[in-house]
């Protein structure tokens, strides 16, 4: 059966949900239904999560920041937050033209 595709009527968007001490960024579009009503497709952008210590265990100690995305391979490790938040933001800005 073939899919049906809704007509994206809005630029996509970034937006940010935490959960405890993780953050998830994800992309939020708007599109059409062919009757008139419109909906949000969401869809998972990246991770942001603090840094575990030297013996795997998650500290609130303020040790660092991890950033992952699509795969396991796409890690990048950062000393601050707002470093972090930046870098996904510019990800974003660069893949969807804003």
């Amino acid at each position: 059966m073939a899919t049906v595709k809704h007509p994206v009527i809005d630029r996509p968007t970034l937006a940010w949900e935490r959960s405890g001490s993780v953050y998830t960024a994800y992309t939020e579009v708007t599109a059409k239904y062919r009757r008139g009503s419109a909906y949000t497709v969401r869809e998972s952008f990246a991770l942001l999560r603090p840094q575990y210590n030297s013996l795997g265990l998650f500290t609130y100690d303020g040790t660092g920041w991890v950033v992952t995305r699509n795969n396991f391979d796409e890690i990048r490790e950062f000393t601050e937050f707002s470093t972090a938040k930046l870098y996904i933001e510019s990800l974003f800005a660069l893949e969807h033209g804003g």
